[in-house]
């Protein structure tokens, strides 16, 4: 599986196989955020053979179920809508394009990073402009928007695989606008709610912090990794 996610080629027996489909891991948390963030890590519900640092750098993204609000009816159209084969060939034909450098123009990376990092972060933003700007013709805020929650959804990947192996790089996920020379760092809503111990340490961000409570209701979704 690890070869497939990093070169999309796996072997059996003698032969190698090439293939395109992406995976997505979906489950629920059994602790609350802030017990994670203290205790464990976001991958603690993963089988114990998944938690390898390894495997989860192949992880493009994490995003969070806990922070996407639940499908309520006035959500649903009573109008006209795709049916699901119809949206499944728009994206099947979308495979074709490439978005993963429409931000070059209006931003650039300011912070080291591996080309796994870049790679995950570029892959959703691609994705992202897919379904959002399909002609490609975002304006820079709305180009800057997808570019923040891309990294911010790799660097939660990053920040939880820290905690399972040190031996891993620590660095931010910064970009700055190239027209007035701002630098942004993209720092995940968890690591602001619980600064103290939200990152490895020795790597923290922002003051200020609050104790961490046992979850007694139930807990929140994980929309998982998703490649």
């Amino acid at each position: 599986m690890k070869n497939y996610m990093a070169n999309k080629s796996f072997s059996r027996g003698i032969e190698q196989l090439s293939a395109e489909a992406s995976m997505v891991f979906m489950g629920n948390t059994k602790k609350s955020v802030a017990y994670m963030l203290k205790q464990s890590h976001f991958f603690d519900q993963l089988p114990d053979k998944y938690i390898d640092s390894a495997f989860l750098d192949r992880l493009h993204a994490f995003n969070p179920g806990w922070e996407v609000s639940p499908i309520r009816n006035e959500l649903f159209t009573s109008g006209y809508g795709f049916i699901v084969d119809y949206v499944a060939e728009i994206f099947k034909h979308q495979r074709s394009e490439d978005f993963t450098g429409a931000y070059k123009d209006q931003f650039e990376i300011a912070s080291e990073l591996s080309i796994r990092d870049q790679t995950g972060f570029e892959k959703t933003f691609s994705g992202l402009m897919k379904i959002l700007y399909p002609h490609g013709q975002a304006t820079a805020e709305e180009i800057e928007e997808l570019l923040a929650f891309s990294m911010e959804c790799r660097r939660r990947v990053r920040e939880h695989i820290l905690r399972i192996d040190d031996t891993f790089p620590r660095h931010d996920f910064t970009y700055r606008n190239v027209q007035n020379g701002k630098s942004v760092t993209v720092i995940t809503p968890e690591e602001k709610q619980y600064p103290t111990f939200a990152n490895p340490p020795g790597f923290h961000h922002g003051e200020g912090s609050e104790e961490p409570q046992e979850e007694t209701n139930s807990p929140p979704d994980v929309a998982g990794a998703i490649r």
